[in-house]
């Protein structure tokens, strides 16, 4: 017997651009379809391939044939697309597939403050959103990275650096985060930025405000790159 996925490993949850928010996002009830490229043959055994793929998710292979039949205009549909895997209802081959499925940090491409989340939960991102997925961070935790990210300071200093869209937004491009300066301090000095960070996430999840808290990691922050008194209001009261 092959192994069949249970359907909510094929149907993620998905966040477009404008649903991250600071330490969170807001959920619009939108999911993507994703059945691998590959999956299929790696799964069925000696069955007939698209056989296999409807008795295994009867749901979503009638929901693609309904979709095909209402599919009006021109173009290529379900059945004839180019950028189809191994048979129509596979994605096409994508090396960073299984990627979205460990702990990252995720974004908007287009930011007006700094908006990063932390994803334990397997989401997906449209393309109006990135993530971080780190191979080596050096004794950093997420929490520790992720704090530094939603700080003040931090969205001074990208500010500087980067391509602003007129004074509405900036485009979060990933040469212009690489350059952001990181202390690597201890796993010790880290705690007081994880437990505000942990706390943060906590009364997000409960709908509670948590700006105090979120002072509190700037206080830390500006404290830990050791500005001054000076360089602080600048950055908080920028004069024009």
């Amino acid at each position: 017997m092959f192994f069949h996925p249970n359907i909510e490993e094929v149907i993620r949850p998905i966040l477009r651009g404008r649903d991250i928010k600071r330490y969170s996002y807001d959920f619009a009830g939108l999911y993507l379809i994703t059945i691998p490229y590959g999956w299929t043959n790696k799964n069925k055994g000696n069955e007939d391939a698209e056989t296999f793929f409807k008795n295994t998710f009867p749901t979503i292979y009638q929901h693609f044939v309904e979709t095909e039949k209402n599919r009006t205009g021109s173009g290529k549909g379900l059945y004839n697309r180019d950028d189809k895997g191994q048979y129509w209802w596979e994605l096409r081959s994508c090396v960073y597939m299984d990627d979205f499925l460990k702990i990252k940090i995720v974004y908007p491409e287009f930011l007006q403050s700094p908006c990063f989340y932390l994803d334990t939960f397997k989401l997906f991102v449209l393309d109006t959103a990135w993530f971080m997925e780190f191979k080596n961070l050096n004794n950093c935790s997420y929490h520790y990275l992720i704090s530094i990210l939603n700080s003040k300071l931090f969205w001074f200093f990208y500010q500087k650096i980067s391509v602003s869209l007129g004074e509405k937004a900036q485009r979060m491009k990933k040469q212009f985060i690489e350059k952001t300066p990181i202390p690597m301090i201890s796993e010790k000095n880290q705690k007081p930025f994880e437990n505000l960070v942990n706390e943060i996430l906590e009364k997000k999840a409960l709908g509670q405000n948590t700006q105090s808290l979120e002072n509190e990691i700037d206080n830390l922050v500006f404290a830990l790159y050791e500005l001054t008194n000076e360089e602080i209001d600048f950055i908080l009261n920028p004069k024009i």
